[in-house]
C-alpha cells in the first residue's frame, strides 16, 4: 500500500468537486481514482497536524466543516507521526548508530490513527457508560460510539462545533508563530552570498542542531548517554548525527536552498510546510505539493518520496507499482 501525502491546496480542490462545487473534469475523474484506491487498499492518504492547523486558518466555519468531513472520509481518520515523535525516532536510530549496543530504539508507528496521533498527545475521547445503558446490546453501544466519535473527529478538525443548527466555530487561530518563521526565513534569504561554502553549511547544521537540542538532551538522558561522550565525537560526529536523520536533512536542504536563493518569496503558510513536507517526503511514497517546494526538493537532493505538482500526474503512480509499501 502506497502512502499518499496531499498538500492542503489539493484537499481543498477535491472536496470541493466532492461536494458539488466549482472543479474541472479532470478533478472530478482524479476524486474517483483516489476514491477506488483507497477503497481497494492500494493507498492510503492520512492527515497531519498541518492539515488541521491549516483547515482551522479558514474564517467561514461551513468551509471547514465540509473540507473536514471530505478529509475525513478519504484518509479514514489516519493521521502520520508528529513532528516531535519523528525527531524522536530519528534521534534513537541515528544514536543507536553512533553508540553501538548503548540503546535500542522504542517502536516508531508512522501511520496511525486520529489526532492523538497526529499531535503526538493522547486526548482520546472515551465513553464512560451509565448503568442504565447495559440495557442496550454492545453492538448498539459500539453503533453510537462510532457515531459520536466520528463526530467529535469532525470537531476536531474543522474547528466547529454544532448546536442545533448553529455552528459554533474556535476563535482565531493566532499566526504569530507562522509569521515569525516567515520574518526567519527573510533573514535566511540570499545569504550565501555572505559566506564561504563552509562558513554557510557550519550554520545551516548549527541551527538545526539548535533546533533539536531540547529532544536531543532528552534522549541522552533517557539512554544513559552523557553529553561529553557526544562531544568528544566533535564537529564530524554531530553532523553525521544530523545527517542520519531523514527529516533533518531534509530541513538543511530547504534553509540551504534559501540561503541561496535571494528570489524566493516567504509566506504564512510556509511554517507549516517547512516542517511537516521534510517529513512526507522522507516517509511517504508520494507527496502532491505546489511547484516551489518541489522545485526546491529537486535540486541535488534525494527524497524517499516521488514528488508531484498536479494531482494529474498521481493515477500513474497509484496505477504503478513503484515504491509500494505495506
Amino acid at each position: 500500500m502506497q502512502t499518499i501525502y496531499l498538500d492542503q491546496n489539493h484537499w481543498i480542490g477535491l472536496s470541493r468537486v466532492a461536494h458539488g462545487r466549482a472543479g474541472s473534469a479532470d478533478v472530478g475523474h482524479l476524486l474517483q481514482v483516489v476514491r477506488t484506491a483507497k477503497a481497494e487498499g492500494r493507498a492510503r492518504f492520512p492527515l497531519s497536524l498541518s492539515h488541521y492547523m491549516e483547515t482551522w486558518k479558514n474564517a467561514v466555519p461551513e468551509r471547514r466543516e465540509r473540507l473536514a468531513q471530505f478529509m475525513l472520509e478519504l484518509s479514514g481518520g489516519e493521521t502520520v507521526a508528529s513532528l516531535r515523535v519523528v525527531v524522536q525516532h530519528e534521534l534513537e536510530s541515528a544514536l543507536a548508530r553512533l553508540f553501538p549496543g548503548r540503546l535500542q530504539p522504542r517502536p516508531f508507528k508512522f501511520v496511525g490513527q486520529g489526532p492523538s496521533h497526529a499531535a503526538g498527545k493522547n486526548f482520546d475521547v472515551h465513553l464512560k457508560w451509565p448503568r442504565e445503558a447495559l440495557t442496550l446490546s454492545p453492538e448498539q453501544r459500539a453503533r453510537f460510539e462510532e457515531t459520536l466519535l466520528n463526530e467529535v473527529s469532525v470537531d476536531l478538525l474543522s474547528g466547529v462545533l454544532r448546536e442545533g443548527d448553529i455552528l459554533r466555530q474556535r476563535p482565531p487561530t493566532n499566526l504569530s508563530t507562522d509569521r515569525r518563521f516567515k520574518t526567519a526565513l527573510e533573514d535566511w534569504r540570499g545569504i550565501a552570498a555572505r559566506y564561504s561554502p563552509a562558513d554557510l553549511d557550519r550554520r545551516i547544521y548549527a541551527t538545526t542542531l539548535a533546533d533539536i537540542d531540547t529532544a536531543l538532551f532528552a534522549a541522552l538522558v533517557d539512554h544513559g548517554i552523557r553529553l561529553e561522550e557526544l562531544a568528544l565525537l566533535g564537529e564530524q560526529g554531530w553532523r553525521a548525527l544530523l545527517d542520519d536523520m531523514p527529516s533533518r536533512r531534509a530541513d538543511m536542504h530547504l534553509r540551504r536552498q534559501w540561503a541561496k536563493n535571494a528570489s524566493l518569496t516567504p509566506k504564512e503558510s510556509d511554517l507549516n510546510d517547512w516542517a511537516f513536507l521534510g517529513i512526507a517526503v522522507s516517509y511517504c511514497d508520494a507527496v502532491v505539493t505546489e511547484k516551489q517546494v518541489a522545485d526546491l526538493f529537486s535540486r541535488e537532493f534525494e527524497t524517499r518520496a516521488i514528488i508531484l505538482t498536479d494531482l494529474r500526474e498521481l493515477p500513474h503512480v497509484l496505477g504503478s507499482d513503484r515504491n509500494p509499501h505495506a
